[in-house]
């Protein structure tokens, strides 16, 4: 954030002071050539000072710059020359377009560093994602694998501290038992689904919407627990299995029922989940059963 925000702050000062530098410098260099360079060739060469400015400087910096090459410009190499008295429409219209173009080419300069370093940012939180993924997917004893994601987000985040909250245990499943939690919670879902979509009434959808979310709710963190703790599993391996079907329902499910809405109607698209919930409701109570030695 410090890079995006450069127009501010410390490089506004190096960014103003190196364009004066070079406006003054590339000026004295024109002075004596001033007959033979021409106006408009003296106006590119005040390209450079902005250009500067704003790499170093930012946005704010820039258009310092262009104040100052544009009184430079003015002063030195428009008639008559050192006074900022202009004596002709033509040489008017020659300040504003060297000012219009100045001010483009500030902004485009601007576009491309933010561009470049907002790119450079992601690339760098891309790199720093991976390394914690590749911690998660290590076979790894839980204790060892939750120091290490510390000490990498620690690190790589540079962060003073670093903690993992993790809950002491969850009284639902404590009290009712995996299995029939997920049984439970989908059934909950289902028969709230199945009202929202039998009562075509606006505030009995929201309910019954409202029923299959506590429901899932209930589902979803149970499965992650149960992949991570099957036997003769890796908790890394099982959890990377659950959530690659996540990701798969949600690449496939919309296309799926888009296109079975179009064939029949959206009430009739999404009983293809409420079948689903059903029979998650039926079969998660054995398929999370613990085999009995």
């Amino acid at each position: 954030m410090a890079e995006l925000l450069r127009s501010r702050g410390r490089g506004l000062a190096p960014g103003v002071l190196s364009s004066l530098a070079l406006t003054t410098v590339l000026t004295l260099l024109m002075l004596p050539l001033r007959a033979h360079l021409g106006a408009a060739t003296s106006g590119l060469v005040l390209v450079i000072p902005v250009v500067c400015a704003v790499s170093l400087g930012g946005w704010v910096a820039g258009l310092a710059a262009v104040a100052i090459g544009f009184l430079a410009y003015d002063f030195f190499f428009i008639r008559p020359y050192m006074t900022l008295a202009v004596s002709s429409g033509r040489d008017w219209i020659t300040l504003g377009v060297y000012l219009a173009v100045m001010l483009v080419v500030a902004r485009v300069v601007f576009d491309l560093q933010q561009t470049r370093l907002q790119a450079r940012r992601q690339t760098e939180d891309t790199r720093q994602l991976l390394e914690v993924s590749d911690l998660l997917i290590g076979d790894k004893p839980l204790d060892q694998l939750l120091a290490s994601i510390v000490d990498t987000l620690q690190r790589q985040f540079r962060l003073t501290s670093a903690a993992v909250l993790l809950p002491s245990g969850d009284r639902l499943a404590v009290a009712l038992g995996s299995a029939r939690l997920v049984s439970g919670g989908a059934a909950l879902a289902a028969l709230g689904l199945g009202v929202a979509l039998a009562v075509q009434v606006p505030a009995v959808a929201i309910m019954g919407f409202g029923m299959m979310g506590l429901g899932l709710a209930a589902v979803v963190p149970t499965l992650f627990r149960a992949a991570g703790s099957q036997p003769g599993i890796p908790a890394s391996a099982g959890i990377a299995a659950v959530s690659t079907m996540g990701y798969a329902g949600g690449l496939i499910g919309p296309p799926v029922i888009g296109t079975v809405a179009g064939v029949a109607t959206l009430r009739g698209s999404l009983l293809i989940i409420l079948a689903m919930l059903a029979l998650l409701a039926v079969a998660g109570r054995r398929a999370l059963a613990r085999p009995k030695a």
